[in-house]
């Protein structure tokens, strides 16, 4: 194709507002002017968002748990109650066992991560 043959210049992309791609590109076409009617950094996005769109072949959006929800036990180490990447709304049931005969009350605190030990996670709630 020889340059005669385009019709039109469309920028698109950062590097076009660089006022010397500018000239060099109207140079190179023989005085043609620039077509700046769209923003050339839109442009890029919504070519990326179209060529995107043409490998996706089924999407599936659930709201799912970011991290895990885990309880702690007496050793400080974490008891694995609700998994991260859980869909929700999520329910677990869990058997936890006193320390002491004739306990009547507890203290349950739960986390919010996925690491090993209490300390290392958020509070949620206790």
């Amino acid at each position: 194709m020889h340059k005669s043959q385009i019709h039109e210049i469309v920028l698109v992309g950062g590097s076009t507002h660089i006022p010397r791609i500018q000239k060099e590109l109207e140079d190179l076409f023989d005085g043609k002017k620039l077509n700046k009617s769209i923003n050339p950094n839109q442009a890029v996005v919504n070519g990326a968002a179209i060529e995107a769109s043409k490998n996706i072949k089924k999407v599936l959006l659930a709201d799912v748990t970011p991290f895990s929800f885990d309880i702690e036990a007496p050793s400080g180490t974490m008891i694995p109650t609700i998994k991260r990447n859980k869909a929700i709304p999520a329910t677990q049931t869990r058997m936890l066992r006193i320390c002491f005969n004739n306990q009547t009350n507890a203290r349950i605190k739960i986390y919010e991560g996925d690491h090993e030990t209490a300390s290392n996670d958020y509070l949620i709630e206790e």
